[in-house]
């Protein structure tokens, strides 16, 4: 079981994470709907970026799974859809918080609607490495 906390964290113990985040990313407060084979769950954005996002959850999907996810738009009240790849889990009963950390499939209409919505929530504000 992975452990960790950042993308391509794999196998490690938790206290070695390995940054490999392309795009920063932002706490947030947001809602997520996380769709994957045969189960669908409802959690809390840890946060998120461009590039993915970390979904607080007790079950995560396992590593390499495929699943859709739905982003309510802070904005507009509209919902963001994207296709995403869970890049590791994390069960609970470790020293960081259960969920998963999922990589969006690449997309510039993706990215943008991702940026917007980050404005909205917290302007230009720099966001965490």
């Amino acid at each position: 079981m992975p452990t960790g906390g950042t993308r391509g964290a794999g196998l490690r113990p938790e206290g070695q994470l390995d940054e490999k985040r392309k795009h920063a990313r932002f706490v947030t407060r947001m809602r997520v709907w996380c769709e994957g084979d045969n189960v669908t769950l409802f959690g809390r954005v840890g946060n998120l970026g461009e590039g993915g996002l970390f979904v607080h959850t007790g079950t995560p999907f396992t590593q390499g799974a495929r699943a859709r996810v739905r982003l309510k738009d802070l904005g507009s009240g509209g919902e963001v859809q994207a296709h995403a790849t869970v890049v590791w889990s994390r069960r609970p009963g470790t020293t960081f918080p259960a969920g998963m950390g999922l990589a969006f499939e690449p997309s510039d209409e993706l990215s943008e609607e991702i940026r917007r919505m980050l404005r909205i929530e917290h302007g230009n504000k720099p966001g965490l490495r």
